[in-house]
Protein backbone atom coordinates (compact mmCIF):
# COMPACT_ATOMS: atom_id res chain seq x y z
CA UNK A 1 0.00 0.00 0.00
CA UNK A 2 3.13 2.21 0.83
CA UNK A 3 3.74 2.22 -3.37
CA UNK A 4 -0.11 3.73 -3.58
CA UNK A 5 0.00 6.51 -1.34
CA UNK A 6 3.37 7.51 -3.01
CA UNK A 7 1.55 7.34 -6.01
CA UNK A 8 -1.21 9.74 -5.09
CA UNK A 9 1.33 11.83 -3.92
CA UNK A 10 3.57 12.42 -7.39
CA UNK A 11 0.10 12.70 -8.90
CA UNK A 12 -0.58 16.15 -6.22
CA UNK A 13 2.74 17.20 -7.17
CA UNK A 14 2.54 17.05 -10.45
CA UNK A 15 -1.10 19.08 -10.23
CA UNK A 16 0.45 21.36 -7.96
CA UNK A 17 -1.33 20.55 -5.07
CA UNK A 18 0.40 22.15 -1.53
CA UNK A 19 0.27 20.31 1.38
CA UNK A 20 1.24 21.64 4.51
CA UNK A 21 4.56 21.19 5.79
CA UNK A 22 4.52 16.82 7.31
CA UNK A 23 1.08 16.25 6.04
CA UNK A 24 -0.10 12.68 5.56
CA UNK A 25 -3.42 12.66 4.13
CA UNK A 26 -3.97 13.35 0.02
CA UNK A 27 -6.34 16.45 -0.42
CA UNK A 28 -9.05 13.94 -1.39
CA UNK A 29 -8.87 12.15 1.78
CA UNK A 30 -9.24 15.32 3.49
CA UNK A 31 -12.25 17.03 1.78
CA UNK A 32 -14.01 13.52 2.67
CA UNK A 33 -13.28 13.98 6.45
CA UNK A 34 -13.65 17.86 6.25
CA UNK A 35 -17.36 16.93 5.46
CA UNK A 36 -17.36 14.30 8.09
CA UNK A 37 -16.28 16.71 10.47
CA UNK A 38 -19.44 18.67 9.46
CA UNK A 39 -21.47 15.78 10.75
CA UNK A 40 -22.45 14.40 7.14
CA UNK A 41 -23.09 11.19 6.17
CA UNK A 42 -20.80 8.90 4.04
CA UNK A 43 -22.93 8.81 1.79
CA UNK A 44 -23.65 13.06 1.67
CA UNK A 45 -19.99 13.00 1.28
CA UNK A 46 -20.02 11.07 -1.80
CA UNK A 47 -23.04 12.92 -3.28
CA UNK A 48 -21.34 16.38 -2.70
CA UNK A 49 -17.97 15.33 -3.81
CA UNK A 50 -19.53 12.67 -6.99
CA UNK A 51 -18.04 9.88 -5.89
CA UNK A 52 -20.01 6.43 -4.72
CA UNK A 53 -20.16 5.24 -0.85
CA UNK A 54 -17.74 2.94 -1.67
CA UNK A 55 -14.90 5.02 -2.85
CA UNK A 56 -15.82 7.46 -0.04
CA UNK A 57 -15.49 4.95 2.59
CA UNK A 58 -12.09 3.36 0.49
CA UNK A 59 -10.60 7.26 1.30
CA UNK A 60 -11.45 7.24 5.01
CA UNK A 61 -9.84 3.81 5.73
CA UNK A 62 -6.65 5.05 3.64
CA UNK A 63 -6.54 8.27 5.79
CA UNK A 64 -7.17 6.01 8.87
CA UNK A 65 -4.35 3.84 7.91
CA UNK A 66 -2.06 6.71 7.23
CA UNK A 67 -2.44 7.92 10.96
CA UNK A 68 -2.48 5.21 12.55
CA UNK A 69 -6.20 5.79 13.58
CA UNK A 70 -8.72 2.90 14.76
CA UNK A 71 -12.13 4.70 14.12
CA UNK A 72 -13.42 7.22 12.45
CA UNK A 73 -13.90 9.76 15.21
CA UNK A 74 -9.90 9.05 16.26
CA UNK A 75 -8.95 10.07 12.32
CA UNK A 76 -10.72 13.19 12.95
CA UNK A 77 -9.15 13.85 16.36
CA UNK A 78 -5.61 13.40 14.97
CA UNK A 79 -6.26 14.89 11.62
CA UNK A 80 -7.67 18.04 13.51
CA UNK A 81 -4.32 18.08 15.86
CA UNK A 82 -2.37 17.64 12.91
CA UNK A 83 -3.62 20.60 11.09
CA UNK A 84 -4.96 18.59 8.14
CA UNK A 85 -8.13 19.85 7.78
CA UNK A 86 -7.98 23.72 8.66
CA UNK A 87 -7.55 24.50 5.15
CA UNK A 88 -10.30 21.79 4.08
CA UNK A 89 -12.65 23.02 6.35
CA UNK A 90 -12.40 26.23 5.28
CA UNK A 91 -13.14 25.17 2.00
CA UNK A 92 -16.13 23.55 2.36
Amino acid sequence: MPLAYAFVDVVERCRGVRRTAGALLSTRQRECLALMAQGRSVKEVAILLGLSPHTVRDYLKGAAKRVNARSRSQLLSIAWSRGELDEAVASH
